[in-house]
């Protein structure tokens, strides 16, 4: 999870989607009627009340009146703030592991929300099942309960194609993540090491970003592949892909390792 500025990001959506969330919250937070709200709302905690009444309110609003007034000079302060979380923010996105990240919680969500419909899909086909079972019920009856039956399985085994894909692509982004982590572990101590043979600044600057861009052309072909089977998948809304492709994405998956 990042945080930036007392925000968090929400790291599975894109830079600019973040980029419009900074900017709403770190306005909201500066604002005179958040810290408003805020005061009301820890008195009210303190004193276990549900609602603090109006007088209160009001003296409140006199008390912090100075805020309000310093509030309204503060725009020029809040656009320097917004923009130092912009700036971490965009260094944020374009660091290699970054986009791992990204990409594993998109995985994790998408294969939550499959596991989900799997399950009610599973207490339907099981509902159903034991209906077939009761002595009441006709053989026009069982027959349309049967093809709903089936109707059901069906779906279900492209929603676990699915699964299984997310699940697959999950660990093998988490075992990229691992490797990140090693190679800009032995770097650093790499570039420890250099420090204290005192090499010149501008020349361990180019260094690391040499070392950037190797990890992001090392994983270049995987991730591109990634990327492009999660936006397929996303938008196959009408489930349509078939499950030959799904297993060619897995087997692509794998050919990486």
């Amino acid at each position: 999870m990042k945080i930036i500025k007392g925000i968090e990001i929400d790291e599975v959506e894109e830079l600019s989607y973040n980029i419009d969330k900074l900017r709403l919250e770190i306005r909201e937070k500066r604002s005179f009627w958040f810290s408003y709200r805020k005061t009301i709302s820890s008195y009210e905690t303190k004193n276990h009340i549900q609602k603090a009444s109006n007088l209160f309110k009001i003296l409140m609003f006199i008390v912090l009146i100075p805020k309000y007034i310093t509030s309204m000079f503060n725009g020029t302060k809040t656009n320097k703030l917004i923009l130092q979380a912009e700036n971490e923010l965009i260094d944020h996105y374009e660091q290699p592991k970054t986009k791992v990240t990204r990409f594993r919680l998109k995985c994790e969500r998408a294969k939550e929300l499959y596991l989900n419909e799997i399950e009610e899909i599973d207490k339907e086909v099981k509902n159903q099942t034991a209906n077939l079972k009761l002595a009441s019920i006709g053989d026009q009856t069982k027959s349309e309960i049967n093809a709903l039956i089936k109707e059901f399985l069906v779906r279900r085994s492209i929603k676990n194609n699915k699964y299984e894909y997310y699940q697959k692509c999950g660990k093998r982004l988490v075992e990229i993540e691992e490797q990140i982590d090693v190679k800009q572990s032995i770097e650093s101590s790499k570039l420890k090491l250099q420090q204290l043979e005192e090499l010149q600044v501008e020349s361990r600057k180019q260094q690391e970003v040499e070392k950037e861009f190797q990890l992001y052309t090392y994983y270049g072909d995987l991730l591109d592949s990634i990327s492009t089977n999660l936006e397929k998948l996303e938008s196959d809304k009408e489930e349509k892909i078939e499950e030959m492709e799904i297993y060619e994405m897995m087997r692509d998956l794998k050919s990486y390792e």
